[in-house]
């Protein structure tokens, strides 16, 4: 239930982001079909909510609409068709789990967060707070010269290597 809430928080707060516009690419407003086979965002999304969060995730992925969903032959305007229903490609069902986690990070672990540091607005977690622009997450790594208690501590500059004394 809070990951529904959750995801009807973020599909309100993204709608209004982005009002009716041109589609990826340019061209002129089209008529949006309603949703159909939503499994994570709530069932009531409106064609243009699902389309602002789709937009948000693809710029925070770093992906297009067909690295998740299955596109057929070219349509009148030029572009692959897309059947967005279809559930055969594995990005999308990965895809699922990720809102999912992020939902459950929103309504738990970002709410206790809060209430701990007693901060009155959340910062929510989003898909490019680690994806930044990448399918896939990028290992980090500190510098080198980063080592426990920071520049100047032990195993970083100017201090001696982890388990000798000064």
């Amino acid at each position: 239930m809070a990951a529904a809430v959750s995801t009807a928080l973020f599909v309100a707060a993204q709608a209004g982001q982005n009002p009716q516009g041109p589609p990826p690419g340019g061209g002129p407003p089209q008529a949006m079909a309603a949703p159909t086979n939503l499994k994570v965002l709530p069932k009531d999304t409106t064609a243009q909510q699902v389309r602002t969060i789709m937009r948000q995730w693809n710029g925070e992925l770093g992906m297009r609409c067909g690295d998740c969903h299955v596109e057929g032959p070219p349509g009148a305007n030029g572009r692959p068709t897309t059947n967005f229903a279809d559930d055969s490609k594995p990005e999308e069902q990965v895809t699922r789990l990720m809102v999912k986690l992020t939902d459950d990070l929103n309504a738990n672990a970002i709410k206790q967060t809060m209430q701990i540091e007693k901060l009155a607005k959340p910062n929510p977690v989003t898909c490019g707070q680690c994806h930044r622009g990448h399918e896939h997450p990028e290992v980090f790594v500190p510098p080198p010269q980063q080592g426990p208690g920071g520049p100047g501590g032990p195993g970083g500059p100017g201090g001696p290597p982890p388990g000798q004394a000064r």
